[in-house]
C-alpha cells in the first residue's frame, strides 16, 4: 500500500509484561494500527504483532453509546441505517433495478447520477432504503444491500 499521511492524537502505554504490552491510541482515519505494532517491533529489534484490536470509537460514535448485538433492532437509542444522515446522492430505483441490486448486480446510473463519483443511497419505489452503491462512470455497483428491515 502507498503511504498516507496520518495523525496520532494520543498514545498511552497501559500495560507492560515480559513479552507483551497494551496501548491505547487515538488516531486519524487511514491509520493501520497493526502496522504501528509492526513498526514498534522494528524499532526495538523484535517481531511485534497485535493479539487483539478493539475500535473504541469512530467519528461521533463510541463504545459509551454502543448496544449489545443480542437484540440490536430494539436496543435503546437504535437508529435505523436509513435514518442516519449520510449526505449521499440518492439513486431512486424501480422494481426491476431493486431486484438486481438485492442480488448484487450492477445497474445503469440515471442521468443525474452519471458522471458523479462516490457513493449513493438506493431508494426503492416504496421510498425504502435498500442499500449503498458505488458510482463508476455510467454504472452503480451495489456494495451494501439491506433486503429486509434495517
Amino acid at each position: 500500500l502507498e503511504p498516507v499521511k496520518i495523525n496520532i492524537y494520543g498514545f498511552s502505554l497501559e500495560y507492560v509484561a515480559e513479552d507483551r504490552l497494551k496501548f491505547s491510541l487515538r488516531c486519524s482515519s487511514g491509520t493501520y494500527v497493526r502496522a504501528i505494532a509492526r513498526d514498534l517491533g522494528a524499532k526495538i529489534n523484535s517481531p511485534c504483532h497485535c493479539l487483539a484490536l478493539v475500535r473504541k470509537s469512530i467519528g461521533k460514535f463510541d463504545l459509551t453509546n454502543a448496544n449489545s448485538l443480542d437484540d440490536p433492532f430494539n436496543a435503546k437509542g437504535f437508529i435505523p441505517f436509513d435514518k442516519i444522515d449520510l449526505s449521499l446522492a440518492v439513486a431512486k430505483v424501480d422494481y426491476r433495478e431493486e431486484k438486481l441490486i438485492l442480488n448484487g448486480q450492477d445497474i445503469i446510473a440515471s442521468k443525474e447520477i452519471q458522471g458523479t463519483s462516490g457513493w449513493v443511497k438506493f431508494i426503492n419505489p416504496k421510498d425504502k432504503f435498500i442499500g449503498l452503491g458505488k458510482v463508476e462512470g455510467r454504472i452503480i455497483h451495489p456494495s451494501v444491500v439491506f433486503p429486509e428491515k434495517v
